[in-house]
């Protein structure tokens, strides 16, 4: 009887070792996958299935303008309304329907931000990485009067009319 009793104990404590041993393994590999969501230069912030962020790393909290503590827990579309109807809840909402990642560019107007979206489902949520992409776009709009303000001064037939597209653009810039 008392040989069987030490055989159990030692079995039931041999299995609590090996449960303390996992669950240090698995804290330290968290550990490890935080730390990476924190060095890579995307912001990145994750939802579960319920819409809540579980996750949020500095640079997407940077972007957001918000406390990454303060967002942990928190609904996506209580936190940022004005996102719903937009491309944001759409493709965020597809993409879980569908279990296909999804990858788009908008405008989120009360941050005057936009952004470039890749965003990667499971069955536990969403994770997504995006990126301020907003000088680029600024960039872009330049260019594109600047062409219009190029292709309008070559269909000018005066000399009159070649000046006045000219101030009309030092005005838009």
């Amino acid at each position: 009887g008392e040989r069987l009793f030490i055989e159990l104990l030692a079995d039931w404590l041999g299995r609590a070792i090996e449960r303390q041993v996992a669950r240090e393994e698995r804290e330290a590999a968290v550990e490890r996958f935080e730390e990476t969501l924190e060095r890579i230069d995307d912001a990145f912030f994750a939802l579960d299935a319920d819409w809540r962020f579980t996750y949020v790393n500095e640079r997407a909290a940077a972007l957001l303008e918000r406390d990454p503590d303060e967002l942990l827990g928190a609904d996506a579309w209580e936190e940022f309304p004005a996102a719903i109807g937009e491309e944001y809840e759409t493709n965020y909402r597809r993409a879980m329907e569908t279990q296909e990642s999804v990858s788009f560019e908008s405008y989120y107007e009360p941050l005057d931000l936009w952004t470039e979206v890749t965003a990667y489902p499971s069955s536990e949520g969403l994770s997504v990485f995006f990126a301020d992409v907003t000088d680029r776009k600024r960039r872009e709009r330049i260019l594109e009067r600047l062409l219009g303000t190029v292709e309008s001064i070559q269909r000018a037939d005066s000399r009159e009319a070649v000046a006045d597209r000219l101030i009309e653009a030092a005005d838009e810039v």
